[in-house]
């Protein structure tokens, strides 16, 4: 399954659950999270995927993807994670990747 169907319905559990297995956290503060995943390196479909997926989070004030090194650097309020179930898991991640 390539990232791009993840990304089409990230709500279904299983499919976030691979997606976060795909990434890795490569820096994080709190209301800042650079993410890195090999799907995105050179991949416009993706790129504009996941571009749209996260569009659609009024929590995330502002994200960058950089196709050439596979980096997406997400921006958001920290007082939001608790009402994006997107950014609860990417959150968890970390703690898990880091035990932040």
């Amino acid at each position: 399954m390539g990232l791009s169907s993840l990304f089409e319905s990230l709500m279904d559990s299983s499919k976030k659950k691979l997606f976060l297995q795909q990434i890795q956290v490569l820096h994080y503060m709190p209301g800042r999270v650079r993410l890195q995943s090999q799907y995105v390196i050179n991949n416009p479909e993706i790129v504009r995927q996941v571009s749209l997926h996260l569009k659609t989070m009024p929590e995330i004030k502002q994200f960058t993807i950089n196709s050439a090194t596979g980096s997406i650097l997400i921006q958001y309020s920290p007082e939001d994670v608790s009402r994006n179930p997107f950014l609860r898991d990417i959150e968890q991640l970390v703690v898990k990747q880091y035990g932040r």
